[in-house]
């Protein structure tokens, strides 16, 4: 009988293998929020179940195999699920509680996409444990809504008069919001 090998945090390591595991959920490694929060819950808790931490092959690098990720216990990830869609809802009222006093005069319409493209972007943030990614969210919409495509000059041409136009442009739609 083969040995499992475990890694470091004590995960039984897979390599390459595709599995469905009765009781357990894969967590992506993209997701650093949710994957720190399972291991940590998972030792707080002493659950003697075993992890599994997927990793791929080192002899096949340009293989697309399996994502990478750890299978943790279904209650554990449900009840990390639940903290990160907390952790993301606060963040979303702590902005647009931000934006409504900083921006009285946005448009409606606006405001609902902006909502839509911040909570997708904050869930995003939380997860890679990122910030200032609301106001970059912010910047980048009125960016690409409002200056119509001067924004593709900025990223190409790295353009100084061109910058400057979008720049005067942005904070000026941005003080028509301020009021």
């Amino acid at each position: 009988m083969i040995t499992p090998k475990v890694n470091s945090l004590g995960e039984t390591i897979l390599i390459n293998e595709d599995l469905h595991l009765p009781g357990y959920v894969f967590v992506p490694l993209e997701n650093k929020f949710m994957l720190r929060q399972c291991r940590r819950l998972i030792r707080a808790s002493n659950d003697s179940r075993t992890v599994f931490a997927q990793h791929a092959s080192p002899r096949q690098p340009n293989d697309l195999g399996p994502e990478l990720g750890i299978y943790a216990p279904c209650e554990i990830v449900a009840q990390v699920s639940a903290e990160f869609a907390k952790l993301t809802a606060l963040l979303d009222s702590t902005i647009w509680k931000k934006w409504e006093h900083e921006y009285p005069q946005m448009p409606a319409a606006d405001k609902s996409l902006l909502q839509r493209l911040v909570s997708e972007k904050n869930a995003d943030a939380v997860a890679k444990c990122s910030t200032h990614v609301a106001q970059s969210t912010l910047w980048g919409y009125v960016s690409r809504t409002y200056t119509s495509d001067e924004h593709l000059v900025l990223s190409t041409a790295r353009n100084p008069k061109a910058a400057l136009r979008m720049r005067e442009k942005i904070d000026g739609v941005l003080q028509s919001w301020r009021g």
